[in-house]
């Protein structure tokens, strides 16, 4: 399963990419920094079992996020 995580923070991705990667190891995390780079990835990377979204970016709403 697939996992996608839309972060600006590298921090948040490490944190996470560790985190998965101890207690689900069959969960590949993609990790994007952009709203417009997610939407790239769901076209051509998907299925997503899952979506993890900071809620503080600064580029996009995450309402704007999950209506595309």
């Amino acid at each position: 399963m697939k996992a996608l995580l839309i972060s600006e923070e590298e921090q948040d991705k490490e944190l996470f990419t560790k985190y998965l990667n101890a207690y689900f190891p069959d969960i590949h995390l993609v990790a994007t920094s952009s709203a417009n780079e997610a939407m790239d990835i769901i076209s051509s990377d998907g299925p997503f079992g899952f979506f993890i979204l900071d809620t503080q970016l600064k580029e996009a709403s995450a309402n704007a996020v999950g209506l595309n």
